[in-house]
C-alpha cells in the first residue's frame, strides 16, 4: 500500500515539488511568529514597518518579508471575512461599508493611523482594533453596504 501512495506521488513531478517548496516554507518559518499575541502593539508593528520599505522592486530582508505577507494576508482575510459577512449572509447592521473593491493597504494605512491615534488601546485584539478603525472611515450612516 505505502509503495503505492509513494509511487502516485512521486509520479508528477509538480506533486515533489510543491511537497519541498511547503517542507522550505515550513523549515523556514519564524517559530517566534506561532506564539505571538495578535493584539495592537503586533499589528502596528508589523504594518507600520510596511509603509516604510522602498516602492516596486526593493530588496526586503526576511522580516520585512514576513512582515509584508503578515499585513498583506491580514487585511486579505479580513475583507474575505467582512464580504462574506455582509454580502452573502445579508448581515442587517455592518459595523462598517467597505468600498467595493479596497484592497489591503489601504485599509491597512488607516489601521495604522488609527493606531498611532490611540496608543492607549493597543492592548486591545487586532480584529477588535481593526473593526473600530474601519467603522471609523467607513460609517454605514449614510450608505448601504457596497
Amino acid at each position: 500500500m505505502s509503495m503505492k501512495v509513494f509511487s502516485l506521488f512521486c509520479a508528477n513531478p509538480y506533486k515533489i515539488l510543491i511537497f519541498l517548496l511547503l517542507a522550505v516554507v515550513i523549515a523556514t518559518s519564524s517559530p517566534a511568529l506561532a506564539g505571538e499575541i495578535k493584539d495592537g502593539h503586533s499589528l502596528l508593528g508589523r504594518c507600520k514597518s510596511v509603509f516604510k520599505i522602498g516602492g516596486q522592486g526593493a530588496v526586503l530582508d526576511r522580516s520585512e518579508t514576513n512582515n509584508l505577507m503578515y499585513c498583506v494576508g491580514y487585511f486579505g482575510g479580513y475583507t474575505g471575512m467582512y464580504y462574506n459577512t455582509v454580502m452573502l449572509d445579508n448581515f442587517k447592521t455592518p459595523p462598517h461599508c467597505l468600498p467595493q473593491g479596497v484592497n489591503w493597504k489601504p485599509l491597512a494605512r488607516i489601521v495604522v493611523d488609527f493606531l498611532e491615534k490611540h496608543p492607549e488601546l493597543l492592548h486591545q485584539p487586532q480584529e477588535v482594533l481593526t473593526t473600530m478603525a474601519l467603522s471609523e472611515k467607513f460609517s454605514c450612516s449614510s450608505k448601504a453596504p457596497q
